[in-house]
């Protein structure tokens, strides 16, 4: 027996895993990521009523 959380972290692995499109954009990020090539934004607040 495995924990679901493990569970889905496995799933999802296969899924990107498994489908090399996805791979490739996950790389891609990664690759742009660890070059700086990234931009921060503040988030926007969103009200409950909304």
């Amino acid at each position: 027996m495995i924990l679901k959380e493990s569970y889905n972290n496995i799933m999802e692995n296969a899924y990107v895993m498994g489908n090399k499109a996805n791979y490739d954009w996950l790389m891609k990020g990664k690759e742009q990521l660890e070059n700086g090539q990234y931009a921060a934004h503040e988030l926007a607040e969103v009200e409950d009523d909304e």
